[in-house]
């Protein structure tokens, strides 16, 4: 039986359990950026504009659009492995988490934006974890071999 502790951080000491971390963050940020685009959407033909809190900025559609689109596309490419789309999700999910704190604080966000944020940690130690782990192994193991 696996602890809730694991889902947020694995311990990573085989290629197996790196995999699953990415897995794990993959689909994550899959989810996140389905609704980021259907928010966008949705914002986009109703033609609903959204504002800070302060009521100076509205946001349209494609300000929601835009960040699901690259979420998407990074856990399409996390799922290979990469530590280059990995680390550029981890720095883009940072910079939305910065973002609504600065500007829009609604507390679902917050939370989303956050985990999404550990789960791109987690995805970034399991790649460096398993790029490690893979060297270390012998090639006839890696490519299945007897």
């Amino acid at each position: 039986m696996r602890r809730w502790k694991d889902r947020f951080w694995p311990i990573i000491d085989s290629p197996e359990s790196a995999r699953g971390a990415v897995d794990r963050a993959a689909r994550v940020t899959t989810i996140w950026a389905l609704v980021c685009i259907a928010l966008g959407l949705v914002m986009l033909l109703s033609g609903a504009k959204t504002t800070d809190p302060a009521g100076s900025a509205a946001l349209s559609g494609v300000a929601f659009l835009v960040p699901g689109i690259l979420y998407g596309v990074i856990a399409w490419k996390i799922r290979r492995m990469s530590r280059g789309w990995t680390l550029g999700g981890f720095i883009l999910s940072a910079f939305v988490l910065l973002d609504d704190l600065a500007f829009s604080p609604s507390i679902f966000s917050l939370i989303a934006c956050v985990v999404v944020l550990v789960y791109f940690v987690n995805a970034l130690r399991a790649v460096i974890a398993y790029e490690r782990l893979v060297a270390d192994q012998p090639i006839s193991d890696v490519l299945g071999i007897q």
